[in-house]
């Protein structure tokens, strides 16, 4: 699912943050605990294309926290 587009990192990141320290609140949502993180438009575009979500989760995992 697509959320929507920020204007910056940070922007998204606090969405990100929002959705993930309150989990419980929006448990109805995701409830086949299907992974979430923000992603450029580039690497959106290269996620599409090599279907690689553990890999993605990883990179963004290793490299925005």
């Amino acid at each position: 699912v697509l959320i929507r587009k920020f204007n910056s990192k940070a922007t998204g990141m606090n969405y990100y943050n929002a959705f993930s320290f309150n989990a419980e609140e929006f448990s109805e949502i995701n409830t086949a605990g299907y992974p979430f993180f923000v992603i450029s438009s580039t690497n959106f575009a290269t996620l599409f294309k090599e279907k690689d979500v553990e890999g993605y989760q990883k990179f963004f995992n290793e490299n925005y926290f």
